[in-house]
Parts: structure tokens; sequence; C-alpha cells
């Protein structure tokens, strides 16, 4: 999705220009897309949400490697109500550096001109635009690191397990490997007491929503 990332100074981007585009087109390739634990809730009304292998935050699996994003329709516009805040930030990001982190940009998007648009800064500093952005940033900055957090108590019970999912697409059969999903076996064999705590920090309706998320893939996969 994010083909030239730029950190954003004033600089370099003194006349830089941002307009806002009404098209995802920029997500047609996109497969899987990190949620936080605040998205989970809504998001499970219309993604199904897994793990990857190597990670223990949850994402939205929003097609197969094979087929392009199913949640794109063909003018661009998103299928669904609820947009992923990863897709809703680009073209921005935030970046890390060796000592901070700091706002950057696809520079490639069509967002970007130094002719039309909000201007980026205001002399030195950041505009009214580029402010708003940087703060939408960071606080979903935050919001990632408690999601690892939380969901790093499934690794540590080992409840998540690999699996494969296959999906039946025009009479073809597809294989999606290198994910992970709770196994209820394990956690219904978990200890009363850790459930109960899991319950009043919000790990387990964030696991039952995962669960449930999973029928999506009758709904909008298949």
């Amino acid at each position: 999705m994010y083909k030239n990332l730029e950190i954003l100074t004033p600089q370099t981007h003194k006349k830089l220009c941002f307009t806002k585009i009404n098209t995802f087109e920029f997500a047609k390739e996109q497969m899987l897309i990190p949620l936080t634990m605040k998205e989970m809730i809504i998001a499970e009304k219309f993604y199904p949400i897994v793990f990857k292998k190597e990670e223990v935050i949850p994402y939205a699996l929003l097609g197969i490697p094979q087929r392009k994003n199913f949640y794109l329709l063909p003018d661009g516009r998103w299928k669904v109500p609820y947009v992923p805040n990863y897709i809703r930030q680009y073209p921005f990001a935030w970046l890390k550096t060796r000592q901070e982190y700091k706002i950057g940009a696809d520079l490639s998007a069509p967002h970007f001109s130094h002719l039309d648009g909000s201007p980026l800064f205001e002399g030195d500093e950041p505009s009214p635009l580029l402010k708003e952005v940087i703060s939408y940033l960071k606080s979903l900055h935050i919001e990632i690191i408690h999601t690892k957090n939380i969901f790093s108590i499934l690794d540590e019970f080992e409840v998540l397990v690999e699996k494969e999912i296959s999906i039946t697409l025009d009479k073809e059969n597809f294989v999606i490997k290198g994910i992970r999903l709770v196994d209820l076996k394990k956690l219904s064999k978990l200890h009363e007491t850790t459930l109960t705590e899991w319950v009043k920090i919000g790990l387990l309706s964030l696991i039952y929503a995962h669960v449930h998320s999973l029928e999506n893939l009758k709904l909008y996969l298949n």
C-alpha cells in the first residue's frame, strides 16, 4: 500500500499540499490489515479477524493472496460501513526513527501536489491539517501498543494455534496459510481465576469478537 514513504519536514516539504481523495483504490492488493482492540467490537460485524503466525495483534482478513481485496468495490468505494484505521490513515504514517516517531507520508499517493490543496506546513511549523493528522497517528500508535500488550497474554497461555482456512470461490478452492486462531478447547481448559481476570481486563470479550467474526468468511469472502 505504501510505496514511497518519507518523513515530512518543513525543509523538504514546505510547499507540499494535501487533497482528500474519495477512493480506496490504493488498498486493492491488501489482504490483511492490522486492527486495534478498540476497533474489534465493530470490525467483527464485517471482517474475519485473525492473527498472523508471528504476531499477536489482530488483523482483518480482506481477501486471499490469489485474489484482490474483496472489500473494494469497482468504483473505489468500500464495501462495508466500517473502514479500519490503518486504511483511513493513508497516505500518512507514524514512522520510527532511531530516537523517536515522526510523521511521514507516501509521496507517491495522488493526494499530494505542489499546486493544489491544503498546505502541510506554515513556515517551519505543521499546518492545522498536519497537526490534526499527527494527533490522530499518536493516538493510534498508543492504541496499537495497548493492543499488543493485551493480546500477548494469548501467546503466554498458548491459546493461539496455527490453522489453515479453506475458501471456495467460483468453484475453485483456496487455502489461506500462516494465520492463527484462538483454540476454544484450550480456552475452556484454563483455570477459572485466569478467565475471571480476562473478563476484568476485557480480553475475553475481544476473544469472542474474534471467534464471532469468523462467520464473515461466509458472508464476505465466499
